[in-house]
């Protein structure tokens, strides 16, 4: 196979909650997996836990591919992930087994990690845990890192984008709330409809629609039909997010 050759058909609601089927190639995949490792700083150190659903990129790209590009070591937390409760449960146990590096895991997980008492576990092997798939409530980071004292970072990415499309620089500042700084080689840009039907930049600070291309971006969906309104004439994909830089 080669980069354009389709490696995976993944299923998603996507970004208008109709089920459709994203095609991800070779290139796609490589692309995010060296890109995502670059933005975790990720070596072959790095142990990662890993309680991503495997039906998910962040289970298969976000922690999967990117530590095992960088020849980094892969637990996986049960087929089940942190739907397991005795996983949740454990989780500090596991940390200090494994001396693990990395540890990621979706929003509500990470609420119910910050619950569970580290109980003198050793934490200290952590350099960070990373969380996406949805929003990420200021409440729930600050109340896991008061209780972990690890730092939290949070990664934006889509089935559509193999999981990267920006993520909170590991070494720098954490503003809560925003997800960082985009991945390497590719764009981020905000646009708004204008009067005459075309996009337009949105000035600094302006909401708009969020859309992004680069070489992790997909080509479109298996089905002709979901591609219409999918990419703005100059080839962003259309998030269907809001934001703003």
């Amino acid at each position: 196979p080669d980069a354009y050759d389709v490696a995976a058909l993944f299923h998603t609601g996507g970004t208008t909650g109709l089920p459709k089927l994203v095609q991800q190639t070779h290139g796609n995949q490589i692309h995010a997996a060296w890109s995502l490792a670059q933005m975790f700083q990720l070596s072959e150190e790095d142990v990662c836990l890993n309680g991503f659903p495997w039906f998910h990129v962040g289970g298969t790209s976000t922690l999967g591919l990117s530590s095992l590009s960088s020849a980094g070591h892969q637990i996986i937390l049960s087929p089940a992930g942190f739907r397991d409760t005795s996983v949740v449960k454990n989780i500090w146990r596991l940390v200090e087994h494994y001396r693990a590096t990395v540890l990621g895991g979706v929003p509500t997980a990470i609420g119910s990690m910050s619950g569970v008492p580290a109980d003198g576990n050793d934490l200290s092997s952590l350099r960070f845990v990373m969380t996406g798939g949805s929003v990420l409530p200021t409440a729930v980071a600050k109340r896991f890192e008061q209780c972990t004292g690890v730092p939290l970072i949070e990664q934006y990415g889509m089935t559509e984008t193999v999981a990267a499309i920006s993520t909170t620089p590991v070494s720098g500042k954490h503003i809560r709330g925003s997800v960082g700084l985009r991945c390497p080689y590719s764009e981020i840009s905000i646009k708004k409809i204008g009067s005459d039907g075309s996009y337009v930049d949105c000035a600094p600070g302006e909401i708009g629609l969020v859309t992004v291309r680069g070489p992790q971006v997909f080509s479109g969906y298996l089905e002709p039909a979901h591609n219409k309104g999918a990419f703005t004439p100059d080839g962003s994909f259309i998030t269907g997010d809001l934001g703003y830089l």
